[in-house]
């Protein structure tokens, strides 16, 4: 990832993204563009792995919606410039802060690469004036700042068994190779052997797509419902 400084749109994933955003004609593509980071960042997350330009323009996405509400980062000027028909609501207000808590966490390849710098501090106060705005905004508009989407949470335990089992694969495989150094034939299976476990891993990312959308989906009907009352 380009970077150049420890604002949100300080590096080139974010500004790409942005730059993408700004061409939507319609706001609610907007919208769906930034849940589409959010949802692609919690995925990643369950998988124990937040990839680092995902977690930027996670980060990048959040200071859209802390923008629109009417909390940018400088307030004499604007850092882009999207449609005021934005509809920001709990919802993704609640999504935003989640982000924030997920680039920041151990899994988070942006987080594990800022703590090795000398301005660490400086990024993760950057996030926390972020966070700041995005509360601020949400006493401004009457939103629930503590509102957050319904998580996936059960257990994937045939995708534990799968990684047990191809863990004491790859270790058999070692053995061999050391075993028998001239064989070509164990590499050939080590090989297969990889094949199958990103397969698997594509399967797992795709199975969790579908339940990130669905409780996304039940998130927005409560929140509907919760409006009627």
């Amino acid at each position: 990832m380009g970077t150049w400084g420890h604002f949100a749109f300080d590096n080139d994933d974010a500004a790409d993204w942005l730059a993408e955003i700004e061409k939507m004609e319609q706001p609610v593509s907007q919208i769906d563009a930034m849940n589409e980071v959010f949802s692609t960042l919690r995925i990643e997350a369950l998988a124990g792995d937040i990839d680092v330009g995902t977690a930027a323009t996670a980060v990048a996405a959040a200071e859209v919606v802390a923008n629109d509400l009417g909390q940018p980062r400088v307030l004499d000027a604007k850092v882009f410039d999207l449609e005021l028909a934005l509809k920001v609501n709990a919802e993704v207000l609640g999504r935003a802060r989640g982000a924030l808590v997920l680039v920041q966490s151990e899994v988070s390849e942006l987080a594990e690469l800022w703590e090795e710098a000398d301005d660490a501090a400086a990024w993760r106060a950057s996030i926390a004036d972020l966070d700041a705005r995005l509360i601020k905004a949400a006493e401004t508009h009457d939103l629930d700042a503590a509102f957050q989407p319904v998580e996936i949470t059960s257990e994937d335990e045939l995708g534990a068994d799968v990684q047990e089992v191809y863990d004491e694969m790859h270790a058999a495989f070692e053995r061999l190779a050391d075993q028998n150094k001239v064989d070509p034939s164990v590499e050939v299976l080590r090989h297969l052997a990889r094949k199958i476990h990103v397969l698997h891993s594509d399967v797992t990312h795709m199975r969790h797509a579908v339940l990130g959308r669905l409780d996304d989906l039940t998130a927005r009907i409560d929140l509907l419902e919760k409006r009627k009352q």
